[in-house]
C-alpha cells in the first residue's frame, strides 16, 4: 500500500474529487442551443391508416411538446417508400444541425 506525500491530505483529495464531480453537472453552453429550429417530419413508410401510421400519430403531440416544435407525419405506401427513400435521405442531410 502506497502512502500519500505529507503535503497531501485525504481531506484535500476528497475535496478535489468532489469538485470534479460537481463540474460534470454544469451544462456546457454548446448543449443549451435551441434545436430543432424547424418543424420535425416523422416519416412512416407505410400507408395511411395502418398500424405504423396510428402509432406515429399517437406519439405526435407528446413528441411535439417535448421538442417544442410541431411534428408533421408523412406517410407513403410501402411500394412508394422505395422511390422516396433517396429523397428522404437527401432532405435528412440538409436538416441536421450544424
Amino acid at each position: 500500500m502506497s502512502r500519500l506525500p505529507a503535503s497531501v491530505s485525504r481531506r484535500a483529495i476528497a475535496l478535489i474529487t468532489g469538485l470534479c464531480g460537481l463540474a460534470t453537472l454544469v451544462p456546457a453552453p454548446a448543449q443549451t442551443a435551441a434545436w430543432p429550429t424547424r418543424p420535425v417530419r416523422l416519416r412512416v413508410a407505410f400507408p395511411a391508416g395502418g398500424l405504423a401510421d396510428v402509432m406515429a400519430r399517437s406519439v405526435q403531440q407528446q413528441l411535439g411538446e417535448a421538442l417544442g416544435q410541431p411534428v408533421v407525419i408523412e406517410t407513403a405506401a410501402a411500394r412508394a417508400a422505395t422511390w422516396r427513400a433517396p429523397r428522404w435521405r437527401a432532405t435528412a442531410a440538409t436538416a441536421t444541425p450544424s
